[in-house]
């Protein structure tokens, strides 16, 4: 156990570095928004991930190869032909590598993964506190919040303690996913639990994010049945109860705080373009995966040629991403990264959810916290690919680490379960044929 604890902690020490910036780079590029700043942090943290990643992988390469073939080639993908490498830019590559690695060094110990739930519970009560206090009191937000973020995208209590409002969803969504995990999980149920996932809720209705807030809504829906699937009927029903449940509150919420019912007004009233002015984007990303339906334009090109053809763009950005990882990967990619993608992230999300469903159904005996981290694994995985069709979670730090973590949270506890049943049929086997064959002898 002293050993595994020594293998663990660089690996450790770097999501600790990576998740404080995740969850705080509003805030901190504020401070010290330079490339070099980051650049030296990420290097930092890809060292003590490095570590870790060649002390695991010399001693399990055949394991490493089996699992993450197919993760292996899409970073070959990300990096061999990328764009903002060609363009002088590096922080992006070296963030997509860095969770790569991550994924696959933590692979081989689950000692990490409590902490690092423990730190995202900590990060959402922190955001989704902020967000709640930000609007009951409007003016702490324009004295000492809005100061740090000049441009115009800070709205106010919806963007909370970052620059957008898209930000302070996305750590909202993926922690009431956390904290709605650990309440389905729990044992012992009571009001007292429901005080910190109805708060996340409660801010993350107050952002009025429709797709973060209907994403994570779906993924916990897809969590619950797999936690309940030893009776597909029941599970049904007991899931339409929770959810009309949970939408009774909110219209008493509405009733208090109307703003809470902005949210619905937004799905209904979405105007005459459905794609949120992003059919623009959409149209140049098709036309470049036509120029080169193969191997694509390169990792990371959209941006550079959006900005060529549309220098003055309905958004005022310089470089837009198309907010369609799908499309976008066939713009980039071409057809081969597409597959690639689709492959390795969707047999991931599927084996977890049979993983944790059939754990269920045989009641099958490891640590109770297997339970809640698969969950979260399966939360999280989920949110993302649904959340693929509208945004840009695998470019984002915010939503990428995140996912590749808790893909790797499903491979270390399928790792920790596969060899212990292999010494276990080994003992069995030792204990059949060894000692007592030669007794009979």
């Amino acid at each position: 156990m002293i050993k595994k604890r020594k293998l663990i902690s660089p690996i450790a020490a770097g999501f600790v570095l990576i998740f404080i910036y995740v969850y705080f780079k509003s805030i901190i590029d504020s401070f010290m928004g330079s490339e070099f700043f980051k650049l030296t942090l990420f290097s930092t943290a890809f060292g003590l991930v490095l570590i870790g990643f060649l002390m695991t992988i010399a001693r399990n390469r055949i394991y490493a190869v089996r699992n993450h073939f197919l993760w292996g080639i899409l970073l070959i993908i990300c990096l061999s032909r990328n764009k903002d490498i060609y363009y002088g830019h590096y922080f992006a590559p070296m963030a997509f590598s860095i969770a790569l690695l991550s994924m696959v060094s933590s692979t081989y110990n689950t000692n990490w993964i409590s902490s690092i739930v423990k730190t995202m519970i900590l990060f959402t009560i922190i955001h989704s506190f902020a967000t709640i206090i930000l609007f009951l009191n409007d003016g702490i937000y324009f004295k000492y919040i809005k100061p740090f973020f000049p441009g115009n995208f800070a709205t106010g209590y919806k963007s909370g303690l970052t620059s957008h409002y898209s930000t302070n969803g996305i750590y909202l969504g993926l922690g009431l996913i956390v904290v709605s995990c650990r309440l389905f999980t729990q044992e012992t149920k009571g009001v007292r639990n429901l005080i910190i996932p109805l708060s996340v809720l409660f801010a993350l209705l107050l952002t009025t994010k429709r797709a973060h807030l209907l994403f994570s809504v779906m993924a916990l829906c897809i969590v619950f049945l797999a936690l309940n699937s030893r009776n597909k009927r029941t599970s049904i029903f007991k899931l339409i109860f929770v959810i009309s449940i949970v939408f009774s509150i909110i219209y008493m919420l509405g009733n208090i705080f109307p703003e809470v019912l902005t949210v619905f007004d937004r799905f209904i009233n979405y105007g005459e373009d459905i794609t949120g002015g992003r059919a623009l984007l959409y149209e140049v990303a098709w036309e470049k995966f036509l120029e080169n339906p193969i191997f694509g334009i390169g990792w990371g090109g959209f941006q550079y040629e959006f900005a060529k053809l549309n220098p003055q763009s309905a958004y005022g950005y310089t470089y837009m991403t198309t907010h369609n990882v799908f499309l976008q990967l066939l713009c980039e990619t071409g057809i081969i990264g597409f597959t690639i993608f689709l492959l390795a992230s969707g047999i991931t999300v599927k084996k977890t959810y049979a993983f944790l469903s059939q754990a269920i159904k045989k009641n099958t005996d490891f640590p109770k916290n297997y339970r809640l981290f698969l969950a979260i694994s399966l939360g999280i995985q989920a949110f993302f690919l649904m959340y693929c069709m509208t945004g840009n979670p695998l470019y984002d730090i915010q939503v990428q680490f995140p996912y590749f973590l808790s893909c790797g949270i499903f491979y270390s506890i399928e790792y920790q379960l596969v060899t212990k049943k292999r010494k276990d049929s080994k003992q069995n086997y030792a204990h059949a044929f060894g000692p007592q064959t030669k007794t009979e002898s």
